[in-house]
């Protein structure tokens, strides 16, 4: 999230460094170290706020300091996209994280922007049901997922994750907590947070659709040559009416 370069002395900023503490607790707020960077722009600060009103405290402090806040989840996509100028304050997402208590069998279910997909997926399987997401990157977030828009061959039949929002709680730049969707207006606005990389705002939360695991599940892979025989393969399995969930093509990586 850009704001106008600051420009920011040594007691500056040893007074925002108090400030982060007093908004994250003292485990939670720090310098940035060498592996707090984005594409080469090493951030000044770290932030993990406790919870959303901790995270609008961080954006409102960035914002009156004229303070660039980049977020970030695991950090498996954080490389991606256009480079931000500067990277002032790392908001990590890590406590903005767990899945909300809805009832058994219920249609949708909110998650924190920094659960990992993973342990949302293993909650749901215990009751039987399933986010239709599988981002590719290895302890993506979900908010991560959502915020590069990434999306796995299930998106063919169920839709990106974007597809499947049903609400969304995000922070404004200058600190605001709007809620989407859910009986609230706003969603489709809100879905122009989907691959901003958090240029656009925080993702505090999703409301996402779920939905019964499968009762069987069955993967099939098969060699391919040439392109006309992937044309000919999936124009058979078509004709067939066998309805798969996804066809995904592997290529070899390039030497």
């Amino acid at each position: 999230m850009a704001a106008a370069a600051s420009s920011i002395d040594r007691s500056g900023a040893l007074e925002i460094t108090r400030r982060l503490t007093e908004i994250c607790g003292p485990p939670f707020a720090r310098f940035a170290g060498p592996a707090d960077e984005v594409a080469g722009r090493a951030a000044r600060w770290v932030a993990v706020p406790g919870g959303p009103q901790a995270a609008a405290e961080v954006l409102r402090l960035a914002a009156r300091h004229g303070l660039t806040v980049v977020p970030r989840g695991a950090g498996t996509k954080i490389d991606w996209g256009a480079a931000p100028e500067q990277v002032d304050i790392m908001l990590d997402t890590g406590r903005l994280a767990g899945i909300g208590h809805e009832p058994v069998g219920a249609a949708v279910a909110e998650v924190g922007a920094g659960t990992p997909l993973r342990a949302v997926q293993a909650t749901l399987d215990r009751t039987g049901q399933r986010l239709a997401v599988d981002a590719p990157s290895p302890g993506a977030t979900l908010g991560g997922v959502l915020a590069a828009g990434e999306a796995g061959p299930l998106r063919h039949r169920h839709g990106t994750p974007c597809d499947q929002l049903v609400g969304v709680r995000y922070l404004t730049a200058e600190g605001e907590l709007v809620d989407a969707g859910g009986g609230a207006p706003g969603l489709d606005l809100a879905r122009l947070l989907c691959g901003s990389q958090g240029a656009l705002g925080v993702l505090v939360s999703a409301t996402l659709r779920v939905q019964a695991v499968p009762a069987t599940r069955l993967w099939v892979s098969r060699p391919v040559w040439t392109p006309l025989e992937v044309h000919d393969l999936v124009r058979t399995i078509l004709a067939a009416r066998l309805d798969p969930a996804a066809i995904e093509l592997d290529l070899p990586a390039l030497p």
